[in-house]
Formats: structure tokens, sequence, C-alpha cells
């Protein structure tokens, strides 16, 4: 939920950077209702953030690279 959250910030600094601003969705005019904190999200566009993060494991295992805990002594 936290690399989730993390993606909705880092997407909503994108789209600023890009020029997108808030509104009523009209991709062509670069305006969207979802540059908002993670928390005004509804949890339907909030699964947009959670399957993206629940796609890393695999796109790093399409390059040879893999995910795995640390263990501490």
């Amino acid at each position: 939920e936290i690399l989730a959250e993390m993606e909705h910030d880092r997407w909503v600094a994108e789209r600023l950077w890009e020029g997108w601003q808030m509104g009523p969705r009209d991709p062509e005019k670069k305006i969207t209702p979802y540059l908002v904190a993670w928390d005004q999200l509804e949890e339907e566009i909030k699964e947009y953030d959670r399957d993206a993060v629940r796609g890393i494991p695999g796109t790093l295992a399409e390059v040879g690279l893999e995910i795995y805990r640390h263990h501490s002594k």
C-alpha cells in the first residue's frame, strides 16, 4: 500500500511537470480529476496504482532481476 501511494505521488508529479490540470477528465486537453492526495482517491482509482506495484516483480523478472527479502543477522 505504501508503494502504491508513492506511485500515485510520482504520477501526480509527472502530470504536473507535463502541464496537466485538475478538472473533468479530458486527456487531449491534459485535464484529470486525479491530481489529488492518495486519501482523496476512490478505491477504484487507487487500484490502478496497486496494480502497477503488483507488476514490479514480473517486470524485473523479464530482465533477469528479482526482489527478495534481506534478512538481518
